[in-house]
């Protein structure tokens, strides 16, 4: 083999370390929300949760969903959108655990 087939090699090896590195990067932001919707139904189930906090919470993950979509939409996930989606959830689990801990019980 010449240099100019390693080179080639080389160069399809990093772009598919890249293209996996994106899927996984997408799927765990999908985990995140699955075990969100399980961690606001949990609370609805134990009566931990308000109806005004599950409509507030569940208006969250409506936002979540919608700023995957509008990433979604030119068919590549940038680097932002993946940190302001990521912030998103992050604020979401914050809220999540906040309304299950503060002692407002639904009657």
């Amino acid at each position: 083999m010449n240099t100019k087939h390693i080179f080639i090699l080389l160069v399809g090896f990093a772009f598919s370390g890249i293209t996996a590195t994106a899927q996984n990067c997408t799927q765990s932001i999908r985990q995140t929300q699955v075990r969100q919707h399980h961690r606001i139904h949990q609370g609805i189930h134990q009566g931990d949760l308000t109806r005004q906090e599950v409509r507030q919470l569940k208006g969250q993950q409506r936002h979540i969903q919608k700023m995957k979509r509008q990433a979604r939409k030119d068919g590549h996930i940038s680097y932002r959108e993946k940190a302001r989606i990521r912030h998103a959830q992050k604020m979401a689990n914050r809220n999540i655990a906040r309304k299950k801990h503060n002692h407002q019980f639904q009657y």
